[in-house]
């Protein structure tokens, strides 16, 4: 694992989140919880960090 890059790891576990439907109770307990926002939004801006250009294209 890449430690200098958290928004690599933190993409690689987004994805295999929505994919793998064991983690179905996981969702229902982010989405059940008042810090599940802060937790999308910290992943948010952790992986427009990790997109080579975002800013650019966004600008």
């Amino acid at each position: 694992m890449p430690a200098n890059r958290p928004g690599y790891i933190l993409k690689i576990f987004w994805q295999s989140y929505f994919r793998n439907s064991s983690l179905l109770f996981f969702k229902a307990f982010l989405l059940s919880c008042n810090c599940h926002i802060y937790f999308i939004e910290k992943l948010q801006s952790q992986l427009k960090k990790s997109l080579p250009g975002y800013e650019r294209q966004n600008e």
